[in-house]
């Protein structure tokens, strides 16, 4: 089986969960005087306000890890820098403003959205994803969520408070 393979599966379950997706206006493109190895294109829904941020290296001849910061729009505040680093020859679809399940949804993420749903009990699942050894910062408003369960790694963080905030260090 081709890796090609699982990043298509990866994608298909994506956009399967994503349906915001299929109406989005590109808002910017290209890269900074920053950070010129990174191209982002920023993506959004006119219906829900989610943002889509596909970031790549802009050569694949690049195999380094190149660093970068991204500024996630976001209605909670106007914007949140966070840094991440992008593997050679990889991209991301990182999201934030992103509608899933009953009423919930990610603030910002720099794991990417496999898939969610709503389980027969009323639970919303999401499942996030990141290449091992990544640093992943997520915020989830979660309404009404009385606990949060992170499967995966005992170094996982989670907090509950008015949202939910994930950080998972790095070599994980």
């Amino acid at each position: 089986m081709s890796p090609k393979l699982n990043e298509i599966k990866l994608q298909a379950y994506f956009l399967h969960a994503s349906p915001d997706y299929l109406l989005v206006a590109r808002i910017s493109n290209g890269t900074t005087a920053e950070q010129p190895e990174i191209y982002t294109t920023h993506l959004q829904s006119p219906d829900t306000g989610a943002n889509f941020y596909i970031v790549r290296q802009v050569t694949n001849n690049k195999t380094d890890d190149t660093e970068f910061t991204i500024s996630f729009n976001t209605t909670e505040s106007s914007t949140v820098d966070v840094t991440r680093v992008l593997k050679g020859r990889e991209s991301l679809i990182l999201v934030s403003d992103y509608p899933f399940g009953n009423g919930k949804k990610i603030v910002y993420s720099t794991a990417e959205v496999m898939t969610w749903a709503v389980l027969p009990d009323g639970n919303t699942t999401i499942v996030l994803y990141a290449l091992e050894g990544s640093d992943i910062e997520v915020v989830i408003q979660a309404g009404n969520a009385t606990e949060v369960n992170t499967l995966g790694s005992d170094a996982v963080q989670a907090d509950l408070t008015n949202s939910v905030s994930l950080f998972v260090p790095r070599h994980v």
